[in-house]
């Protein structure tokens, strides 16, 4: 598993440390930043043009938002989408206008924001502009337009006809209960007939009840819409109560009759077309019902018009949507009346027919009646409930109280003090942060034996900078060479060396894995040195290269990579057709083919631990050579058959972050014979 992208972090005081020190060599560096903010943020408050900020309130009824009956129970929502909603804000604009405050859409979106209080049940208006005045007559315009609309939708009745429904329900629900515990087996079976004289006095009886919940509904609307123009519109309100207009009456007579068809059209069709006869000459035909209802609407906006300009009405749109609400709930309650009195007919002599039914089947027909009614009943309430949720957003919650907007007296933006703040703040952490970066690296980097010791590691040895092109050290026992080399080079392999043989006083450290990090860190090199210089000291020695995603050994060695490890592994060679011999008499070495395609089985077989376990009997000492651990985390695996672990640590390249991810990933293997070799260390 590669693990690059989830390396273990620093720890946060050793981080911290570091940071410190870094930011207090760049504290001029800051310190000029810091001024250079606060003297730039005073300059633009005081070039940046004035905005005045001016806010109303607009304070809901706390049982009208936070209903039960609601699906969205306490939320302000539906009322803060239809203030930021494109019609509302043309209504605006227009009474805006006509106060002589020009703005459009745009300018009006960009210096209005809708805050929902919800703990308060109210919503802020928020305006900011470049006037005061102009700030305040906007706020308290959009309170005012939207009150009005709050008038015409207020969702008092949506409310309490839910709340009978649901109490109605209940009812109904405990009448079918017990209905069905008392129902007694019989015999008795009633014909076609009757079963349909029954299923059509309770598809009309059920209507009864469930047009006078809308019956409730549209004239809890009414009176209140009719409270509204007695209280706002005294002078007008019982000559438009009249709608005395031959036009708009007649537009009103038609809605009526067709509304009254409309609400028993659906009976009629499900009872296979049952006829109604309507106390009315003439056809009327449902597919004209949106026209009608339209010239209604023309018509009351002519009539509205006209007695709007013969007593002098300020407020004429508000009195004509009032008006046409108040009408549309009018006649819906009209057509009501109109379809009980017609069902009441109906029920008449569908009565006559039940008790027409023979007196030994009475009982099992009042049963059956029963029954049959209970469950059309609990279906329309379902269904009328259903409908009314449908169109909750169509209804506002009831507004308590409006608080106005005042014209403020000082501007609001922009804020000079909270400016010269923020500039020295932007100041500072531009200071900090250039600080930090020009010197992350630095922090990241392992440089010397402290940065490892203070994070827990164990320094076996330091190896100097080694020369490029001289890879292979320790290749022969020739003194003249050795003393050629660097006498600090020798010393740290002589530590190494002397580690590895007296370093463990419970068990001989014969089998040595060596890896690192992160790859290029010099392990191979390590390893090829270590092995030789055992050689060197007369012990027989094995070096493995199991690093099969970037084997090394073979160029070291200057021989060929086949046949290697891998070959053994698939069972392609034995293992003495592997291991090969080198110029040095002691050393055996075994070469690894690169395997990119998936390392981690390989590397983690049994066939692997077999030949670890085998070839531990014939040396004095097994050196493995493997993939670096970040790079390859199933290498740990194999740590738990070795004695003891190397990490080669490259100094100023390495970061302590893909060591300590090192340290983590041979820990979650139960690894703790591990120590560091701290290579490339300048002299």
């Amino acid at each position: 598993m590669d693990t690059k992208n989830n390396l273990i972090q620093i720890p946060f005081q050793q981080r911290l440390k570091k940071r410190i020190n870094l930011v207090l060599q760049k504290k001029n560096l800051v310190i000029s930043l810091l001024l250079g903010g606060i003297i730039l943020a005073a300059a633009v408050s005081f070039i940046l043009p004035k905005k005045y900020k001016s806010t109303s309130q607009i304070y809901f009824k706390y049982n009208s938002v936070n209903s039960s009956y609601l699906s969205d129970n306490g939320s302000l929502t539906n009322e803060i989408q239809y203030l930021n909603s494109d019609n509302f804000q043309e209504n605006v604009i227009g009474s805006l206008t006509n106060k002589g405050i020009h703005i459009n859409q745009d300018e009006l979106t960009s210096s209005v924001e809708i805050v929902e209080n919800g703990g308060a049940s109210s919503i802020d208006v928020n305006v900011i502009s470049d006037e005061g005045e102009k700030s305040a007559e906007i706020s308290n315009t959009i309170s005012e337009k939207f009150s009005e609309r709050n008038i015409l939708a207020n969702r008092s009745a949506l409310l309490s006809t839910l709340k009978e429904i649901n109490e109605r329900d209940k009812s109904l629900q405990e009448d079918i209960r017990r209905s069905i515990a008392s129902q007694q087996t019989s015999t008795t079976v009633l014909n076609v007939q009757q079963e349909q004289v029954i299923s059509r006095i309770s598809e009309f009886e059920s209507e009864l009840e469930s047009i006078e919940l809308d019956n409730n509904f549209y004239s809890v609307r009414l009176q209140n819409l009719q409270n509204v123009l007695e209280r706002d519109f005294p002078s007008v309100s019982s000559n438009i109560l009249l709608f005395n207009d031959t036009k708009l009456n007649e537009s009103k007579v038609r809605l009526e009759r067709l509304e009254t068809k409309n609400n028993l059209s659906m009976i009629s069709q499900k009872l296979g077309n049952f006829p109604i006869e309507y106390p009315w000459e003439g056809i009327y035909n449902l597919s004209n019902l949106q026209s009608v209802r339209n010239d209604l609407l023309n018509n009351t906006e002519n009539f509205i018009e006209k007695i709007a300009s013969e007593n002098n009405i300020s407020n004429k749109s508000f009195l004509k949507d009032l008006s046409k609400e108040l009408l549309e709930n009018q006649i819906k309650v009209n057509s009501i009346d109109f379809t009980k009195s017609i069902i009441f007919g109906i029920m008449t002599d569908l009565e006559d027919q039940f008790n027409r039914i023979p007196f030994n089947f009475i009982e099992v027909a009042r049963e059956a009646r029963t029954k049959k009614f209970n469950n059309t009943l609990a279906i329309k309430l379902k269904t009328k409930a259903q409908k009314l949720k449908d169109r909750e957003n169509d209804f506002f919650a009831e507004i308590d109280r409006v608080i106005t907007a005042e014209v403020p007296q000082t501007y609001f933006s922009p804020n000079t003090s909270l400016n010269i703040i923020i500039g020295a703040l932007i100041g500072l952490i531009i200071g900090l942060f250039l600080a930090f970066s020009q010197n992350s690296t630095q922090i990241e980097l392992i440089k010397t034996q402290e940065d490892l010791e203070e994070s827990g590691f164990k320094i076996i040895a330091k190896i100097p900078s080694i020369p490029s092109g001289s890879s292979l050290l320790f290749d022969a026992l020739n003194e003249t060479e050795q003393r050629e080399l660097d006498p600090k080079i020798i010393e740290s392999f002589s530590n190494i060396e002397t580690f590895l043989k007296y370093g463990s006083l419970d068990k001989p450290l014969k089998t040595i894995m060596v890896t690192s990090g992160q790859d290029s860190e010099g392990k191979s090199l390590i390893a090829s040195n270590v092995a030789l210089a055992l050689a060197n000291s007369d012990h027989k020695v094995l070096l493995v290269d199991a690093d099969l995603k970037n084997p090394q050994l073979n160029k070291f060695f200057r021989i060929k990579s086949t046949p290697s490890l891998a070959h053994y592994l698939f069972r392609k060679k034995e293992l003495n057709e592997i291991i090969r011999t080198t110029h040095n008499k002691n050393l055996d070495l075994i070469t690894c083919i690169e395997f990119p395609q998936n390392p981690a089985v390989i590397i983690t077989s049994e066939r692997m631990k077999n030949f670890m376990s085998t070839v531990k009997n014939h040396y004095d000492y097994i050196v493995y050579d493997t993939s670096s651990l970040c790079s390859l985390k199933e290498t740990a695996e194999i740590a738990g058959e070795i004695d003891d672990v190397i990490l080669v640590v490259r100094a100023n390249k390495t970061k302590l972050t893909e060591i300590l991810t090192a340290k983590s990933i041979l820990e979650e293997n139960n690894i703790t014979g591990y120590n560091v070799v701290l290579n490339d260390v300048s002299t």
